[in-house]
Parts: structure tokens; sequence; C-alpha cells
């Protein structure tokens, strides 16, 4: 599954495979204080209950989410621009994107973990309807950090 984003020839979100791995830890380890390994961005590529998306312009890939989902559950682990690309309005676009991709798949909840720091992302989250429902205590062991819990009633939970 792959979405060209309107009036534009460049963007491309589509299906994370493992060719992009090597792409995905230049960003990842340039956003995060504890990157996550290539063992396990192969790992959760492999995982059948995962979604996982790339977004590109042209051959550069310049951003990703990853998602596993199970029951009507989507739990959303991991979501990353890379910062020559931030501000841009990519993190919203693959965050629609997946929430659509998952709305097909008839989801009916969305959960996420974001540091209480970060309220670029929690801006983002709250645009899309997030709302915090609980926090996890040092979470973020690396910094001692809280996390807050983040969620978001999926469309097809209203459906009668």
């Amino acid at each position: 599954m792959s979405v060209r984003e309107p009036g534009s020839d460049t963007i491309l979100i589509r299906e994370m495979v493992a060719e992009d791995v090597t792409d995905i830890l230049a960003i990842e380890g340039r956003s995060f204080i504890c990157p996550w390994s290539g063992r396990l961005f192969g790992e959760t590529i492999a995982f059948p209950l995962a979604r996982n998306f790339v977004m590109c312009s042209g051959a550069d890939l310049i951003g990703y989410v990853v998602c596993y989902f199970v029951a009507g559950e989507a739990h959303i682990l991991n979501l990353a621009i890379a910062p020559e690309w931030r501000k841009q309005g990519c993190a919203a676009r693959l965050l629609g994107f997946l929430i659509e991709a998952l709305t097909g798949e008839n989801a009916l909840a969305f959960f996420l973990e974001v540091r209480e720091s970060n309220g670029a992302a929690i801006r983002l989250y709250q645009k899309f309807g997030f709302e915090i429902i609980g926090r996890r205590k040092n979470y973020y062991t690396e910094t001692q950090e809280d996390a807050l819990v983040m969620f978001l009633e999926g469309p097809a939970s209203t459906d009668a």
C-alpha cells in the first residue's frame, strides 16, 4: 500500500522493508536519546502484527512509523522524521496515513507513549484527537522521564 501526496510527485508513503533499515537508523540516531537497533527494526518488519510505513521524497527516506495492530487496537511504537524535514507537515501526513490505513482495517483504538517533555509531538497527537489518559513513571530509563499515555478512539468504534 502506498500513497502519493496530492499535488506532489515526490512524497510517497509505502510499507517498510528490510532494505530501509540503514536509512531508518540514520534518522533514528538523530532523533532519539536511546535509538532502536537495526536488529529491533528488522524483527519489527518481520513481525506479522506490525504495520510499518516509511515516507520518501524521491529516493530519500525522510520518515517512518512503527505500529503493532492486534484485535482492533493499534499501538504506535515509533514515529520519526529526518531533522531537515521537520516543521513541514511530514509527521502529520505520516500519522494521518497510518490512522486512515488502520481505520480501513477496522481499528477501534490507537495508543502511544510520548515523553512528557516532547511538546511538539504531544501537540501533533492532540491535533488528531489523541487524549492523555495516563502516565508511566520513569518509562524512559536513560533519563528517568515519565511517558504520557495517549489514546485515540478509532472511527470504526463509532459505527453501529
